[in-house]
């Protein structure tokens, strides 16, 4: 992994000490080790960086997860090094979640502007509903501020807050408070003012603020930052201050909720917690009063023959209809869901008979409202990933359900074509979309990579092409002939069917979900904030 802006270095030499297997870097500056370690057991290595040109790079202790054997949505908790390569040797040595970390709360007042050398060190972004792009974070030993990439940074403190081996609910909850607690100080500006050297900042990389760590991040936290970036946590509308420390009453084996104060939340009772049975959004509010989730908007679903209105969904569960002929037949918002809705699903050609929704939830869970009949779900059963999306039959009289994995479950009169299920995938699945007759689908990945089964056919892929965002989701033509897929940046890229324009640079929220629009000639697309866009005719 290289952050942006920096050079890959090809072709350095990467050992595991002081005898282990060595290996050199590939053309993109990227590496890997498989195996390193007995299965089932965290174990310890050193990993030491060399290239021609350039000082030594180390670190010592560096910890190697194994994978929960009770969660399979944490994936393999692999560690990822991002390595930059400098003049002078580097040598660091990880240092694990500390179980007495104190307390980052600081009390209301102290975020006010710092002034220095007669001006004012302000923040330099402020907003309670789209996420900062970049952070300022200040290094105290170097008398530095660097700054880094909003993600890249969660990515890198997550791990040296909250154990990556943890339960998967603990690290999603982690990765809410980290973000959140982040995103507040950049809307604040540093509470500490400015720098010795003068320069402002917002955080430091210390346990002052949090710990970040931009040498180390592992995929099960990066995962679970996945898995919650697009909901926001508000107390009034506003980002808060999500402090945690290491226990509230002194003890790492303390109970869910124990010794709550209502502003700051236990790392090891978040664990408690979830071994208990805790979603991610529930140990929130057994730490935090007064605050509500927001969740941002995850699918669009085109109203009677895709023409007359559309729906949106939020993965709270609320559905929003827009246009004519669509009607709210109610939704799960006001419930307490055992996972976040991640996809909505209609009926698209059948007019004006057909009127209602199906909606779906990570853990397989399905909901149905208007004419729409219930046939079946995966709530309660064990996933190998979650799901991430619906597809209902044209006549109404079934449904797909897709994992992350590929995997495909149909209910109703929805045929099985086959799934990615079991295969070894490049990126995550993260939509499908029937053919016009249902007697097949197609699957597109994070990457663009497509998968034709049934009568679906192949009309090419951006599968092993440069994106500039992950794609979020496709819709095929009217008679199965074609397809266009929504990159998360707006970006459009179409197969066999007409260009109308893309949506890059109509917004800076990040897109969701699309959806083709009268009759082909056009596509409406949702950002994660609920907004939407057209282009075409």
């Amino acid at each position: 992994m290289v952050p942006d802006g920096l050079a890959p270095v090809a072709g350095a030499k990467v050992q595991i000490l002081p005898s282990g297997p060595t290996t050199t870097t590939g053309a993109n500056g990227t590496f890997k080790f498989e195996n390193l370690g007995p299965a089932g057991v965290t174990t310890i290595v050193n990993v030491l960086v060399t290239a021609p040109g350039t000082g030594s790079w180390e670190m010592n202790a560096v910890p190697l997860y194994p994978k929960s054997p009770t969660d399979p949505t944490a994936g393999n908790s692999a560690s990822v090094l991002t390595v930059i390569l400098r003049a002078a040797p580097q040598v660091q040595t990880y240092s694990p979640p500390s179980p007495t970390r104190p307390s980052n709360y600081h009390s209301p007042g102290s975020a006010t502007p710092d002034t220095y050398g007669g001006g004012p060190c302000y923040p330099v972004y402020s907003s309670n509903t789209t996420t900062p792009n970049t952070i300022r974070v200040y290094d105290p030993p170097s008398d530095t501020v660097t700054t880094y990439d909003f993600k890249f940074y969660i990515q890198h403190v997550l791990p040296s807050e909250w154990y990556s081996n943890w339960d998967f609910n603990a690290l999603e909850a982690g990765a809410m408070a980290t973000k959140e607690y982040g995103w507040y100080w950049v809307n604040q500006g540093s509470k500490n003012g400015p720098a010795p050297n003068g320069q402002c900042y917002d955080v430091d990389d210390t346990n002052s603020y949090q710990i970040f760590n931009p040498s180390l991040s592992t995929t099960a936290t990066t995962q679970a930052i996945a898995a919650t970036w697009d909901w926001l946590y508000r107390q009034n509308g506003a980002v808060f201050e999500m402090s945690f420390q290491a226990t509230l009453t002194g003890n790492s084996g303390e109970g869910c909720g124990a010794g709550a104060n209502g502003s700051v939340m236990s790392q090891y009772g978040s664990q408690a917690c979830a071994n208990a049975g805790y979603y991610w959004q529930q140990i929130l509010n057994v730490y935090y009063s007064g605050a509500s989730l927001y969740a941002n908007y995850v699918g669009i679903s085109g109203g009677p023959d895709n023409y007359y209105g559309e729906y949106v969904v939020q993965a709270n569960g609320g559905v929003t209809p827009k246009g004519s002929y669509v009607y709210n037949f109610g939704d799960p918002s006001g419930s307490n869901l055992n996972a976040e809705v991640v996809g909505i699903g209609t009926a698209p050609y059948i007019y004006p008979a057909y009127y209602g929704y199906d909606l779906v939830a990570a853990d397989g869970g399905v909901f149905s409202y208007g004419n729409d009949a219930f046939y079946g779900s995966m709530g309660g059963k064990a996933l190998n990933a979650p799901m991430v999306g619906i597809a209902v039959t044209n006549d109404g009289g079934g449904y797909w359900l897709v994992g992350a994995d590929g995997g495909i479950f149909t209910f109703g009169d929805a045929g099985f074509y086959g799934s990615e299920g079991g295969q070894k995938l490049n990126a995550p699945i993260v939509g499908m979309y029937p053919t016009p007759d249902d007697g097949g689908y197609w699957l597109v990945g994070a990457d663009g990579g497509i998968f034709t089964f049934g009568d679906a056919g192949f009309y090419g892929s951006e599968g092993g092409q440069k994106l500039n965002a992950p794609i979020v989701g496709m819709v095929s033509n009217r008679d199965g002939t074609g397809y266009w897929l929504l990159g998360r940046d707006g970006g459009i890229f179409t197969f066999n069917v007409p260009f109308n324009g893309s949506f890059v640079g109509d917004s800076s929220d990040g897109w969701a979900g699309l959806m083709q629009y009268y009759y082909d000639c056009a596509n409406l697309a949702m950002t994660n904030q609920g907004n939407l866009s057209g282009v075409g005719c």
